[in-house]
């Protein structure tokens, strides 16, 4: 989920956003089932500026979208965890429903530079043996435009 605040030009946008991303991370059971409890969750925060560039004015456009900023993480949604880079490039079609209103879709990547915490030893990754991690993610993103 993000949330954008932009100036908007014709065919340009350029913009200040800041999102929420939850997420899950758990084991199978011994029946190859996803168990009711996640062993981790974990939010992070990403904040980021935001640049879009449509290609036409028509009710149906195509657009490109670059997010490009850093993320705060939240472990347990309480506890501080290490942030750090973010980045979410996307490809999508803008739909204008009435003359300032706009459904947008698209693909989406996103990257984070990621450091992982160990609860059991309570201290933050990484040590000399466990590097900060580049963690990615397709996805697809619906939203409004006002």
């Amino acid at each position: 989920m993000n949330f954008i605040n932009s100036f908007s030009g014709n065919l340009f946008s350029f913009g200040l956003g800041i999102g929420f991303r939850n997420n899950f991370d758990g084991e199978f059971n011994d029946n190859h089932n996803w168990p009711k409890e996640p062993i981790i969750n974990s939010g992070i925060i990403p904040i980021f500026l935001d640049f879009r560039r449509n290609f036409s004015n028509r009710k149906i456009s195509p657009y490109l979208a670059m997010g490009i900023g850093g993320w705060l993480g939240i472990y347990g949604f309480w506890n501080g965890v290490k942030g750090g880079f973010f980045i979410n490039p996307s490809a999508g079609v803008r739909i204008k429903i009435l003359d300032k209103y706009a459904i947008v879709t698209s693909i989406v990547y996103e990257m984070q530079n990621m450091e992982f915490y160990d609860e059991i030893e309570n201290y933050y990754y990484p040590s000399s043996s466990y590097p900060r991690e580049i963690v990615g993610s397709v996805g697809i993103n619906i939203g409004i435009s006002f």
